[in-house]
């Protein structure tokens, strides 16, 4: 895998051109939004002066693919005349439009093309782009894309009596209202799309798995949007009032103005929220909409999982690298774990890729359900009993060694969870165990091979279980390119550099191998010292003789 930087047609980085650098190169994608890229571009890079505020148009590009666009709003200067980069995606082209105020549909009641659009979402996002493109230049334009989001009674109402900019319009008007969905651009060779998706209709082939790519996982719940009961808005201010008050189903109960679900109010307390649905104009209909969301939305729980994993196209061009707006599957074989979940955050460090974060998008649990729910269960087993791989690649190791440590890892996880279940079938507890384990941890700094022999002796006393440890641990560490042999509560450690071998004593230095020779602070013989030919040898009454012992 490799990332590339472009600015209009310059090179701004390459890996493999030592004078085509930058400094912390760094691209975060997310769905409904712009995005953002930052870098630091040095005083001696050929194109320092290339790079123009609001103008140049910056490219990332993965294995010769464009990934994002966007332009540069900051360029702060530091001490030593560095320029540190800010680009904003190319979405924010529609901060740069203004539309003016309308009514829709009425102010196209009359329109032909309105009047014959299968998808009005669409017509009305594509009346957005069309007012953007025809008032900015022409790098700054955009293509309508696929539309998958509809209005289920096809008669949207969208209105504004303020000037708004394009973006402004877009992100209330569509995704950022009722109507949910994606905004995604699509980069083409004849221009750049713009997708409003209902849902993702790619799955990314490669799988995040426990084991093989899983460094870290976190699932975090949130209520915030959370409610037991809801007052729907539609048209004109149209309520649900005037119809019949009483039970909708065994769980929805309609009350006045508004519906609350029992079970929710009893196990959460009253919860209300207002939404709106200024496309609906009978109170029927008003009334069914209310209801869907109160069930499939309202009373449910947002749950985020924010996962660390290793881009296995980074070790294995074969394998095809994450993409954001598409779906991911997350497996956990050992806790029987399975989900899969929409993919709309990637922070890429561009000169560490195996440092990619990835976010995935919300999935609702309804909150009475979620204490049975086995997915979100088995994912806080995974976070309680600190299960997940903690393993993060070292910068510059080749790809070879990649797999060779991923495969370490599995190993080791597979002796672990052998040894814990021979452990739970031992039903002796008067019997003597040994179990030899090697684990393997990393840290920002240094990665650590630990060969643990520890010995445990487990009597059963009167009834009460004594624990009887014996234990010695050794280790190996590789540290900024240096291997360190020791052992815990050893104060001799040996560290192997690429042209010296040091002995160190309580962290002091003692003894070195360089060049071919051996130096030693002190230096004790209990024998004879031998130079070339010649020896310093201990006599048999006590003396010390220095002669010539070989040809």
């Amino acid at each position: 895998m490799m990332y590339q930087i472009l600015c209009d047609n310059y090179l701004i980085l390459d890996p493999r051109d030592d004078d085509l650098i930058v400094s912390n190169p760094k691209l975060v994608l997310e769905t409904n939004t712009s995005g953002s890229c930052s870098f630091t571009v040095h005083k001696n890079h050929p194109y320092y002066d290339k790079l123009r505020k609001m103008k140049s148009v910056v490219s990332v590009l993965e294995d010769g693919d464009v990934i994002f666009k966007g332009r540069i709003f900051s360029d702060t200067l530091d001490w030593n005349n560095s320029k540190n980069i800010q680009v904003e995606g190319i979405l924010s082209y529609l901060n740069d439009s203004i539309i003016e105020p309308f009514n829709f549909p009425g102010d196209w009641a009359e329109d032909q093309d309105y009047i014959n659009s299968e998808n009005k979402v669409e017509f009305f996002l594509n009346w957005i782009i069309d007012r953007h493109n025809s008032q900015v230049e022409e790098f700054q334009r955009f293509k309508l894309g696929n539309v998958t989001v509809t209005d289920p009674n096809n008669y949207i109402t969208r209105s504004s009596e303020d000037y708004l900019t394009a973006w402004e319009c877009v992100s209330n008007k569509l995704f950022g209202s009722s109507l949910g969905g994606f905004l995604c651009v699509r980069y083409e060779s004849d221009g750049n799309y713009i997708d409003y998706l209902s849902d993702f209709p790619l799955t990314n082939a490669q799988t995040i798995k426990f084991g093989e790519n899983l460094l870290n996982l976190t699932s975090s719940n949130s209520a915030i949007e959370t409610a037991s009961a809801v007052i729907p808005i539609g048209n004109e201010g149209l309520t649900i009032e005037g119809l019949s008050d009483g039970d909708l189903t065994e769980d929805l109960v309609k009350s006045g103005k508004v519906i609350y679900s029992k079970s929710a109010v009893e196990n959460y307390g009253y919860i209300c929220s207002i939404q709106k649905w200024d496309d609906v104009a009978e109170p029927s209909n008003l009334q069914t909409k209310a209801m869907n969301w109160l069930s499939q939305k309202g009373i449910m729980l947002s749950n985020n999982i924010t996962v660390n994993a290793v881009d296995l196209h980074f070790s294995d061009e074969d394998i095809q690298s994450f993409r954001i707006n598409r779906k991911v599957n997350v497996i956990s074989v050992p806790h029987n774990y399975s989900a899969t979940y929409n993919l709309t955050k990637l922070s890429i460090d561009l000169l560490n890729p195996q440092n990619t974060k990835i976010t995935l998008g919300k999935a609702f649990l309804s909150l009475i359900e979620s204490n049975q729910n086995d997915q979100i269960d088995t994912t806080e087993k995974i976070i309680r009993h600190g299960e997940t791989v903690k393993k993060e690649l070292v910068n510059q190791i080749d790809q070879e060694s990649q797999k060779s440590m991923t495969q370490i890892l599995q190993n080791c996880q597979e002796i672990i969870q052998t040894a814990t279940a021979e452990f739970v079938r031992t039903g002796d507890f008067e019997s003597y165990q040994q179990t030899i384990s090697t684990q393997f941890e990393q840290t920002a700094e240094e990665i650590t091979m630990k060969f643990t022999e520890a010995i445990t002796e487990i009597n059963n006393v009167n009834g009460d279980l004594q624990q009887k440890y014996n234990e010695r641990l050794k280790y190996i560490r590789f540290v900024d390119g240096d291997i360190i042999l020791g052992e815990e509560g050893n104060e001799i450690t040996l560290t192997i550099e690429h042209d010296r071998m040091t002995f160190k004593q309580n962290g002091q230095e003692v003894a070195y191998f360089q060049h071919n020779k051996f130096y030693v602070t002190d230096a004790e013989f209990t024998m004879s010292a031998k130079i070339g030919n010649f020896a310093f040898v201990p006599g048999v009454n006590g003396n010390l003789s220095f002669r010539k012992v070989g040809d």
